[in-house]
């Protein structure tokens, strides 16, 4: 139990960060864009 926990709190970390790099991404393409 404790470590399928662990895996969804890292899986979640993981998703978090591809979220947080697709803003990145998209905001300095817009920002070229224009």
């Amino acid at each position: 139990m404790l470590r399928d926990l662990t895996d969804k709190m890292l899986e979640f970390e993981r998703i978090e960060e591809s979220v947080v790099l697709m803003n990145i991404l998209a905001s300095v393409y817009h920002t070229q864009k224009i």
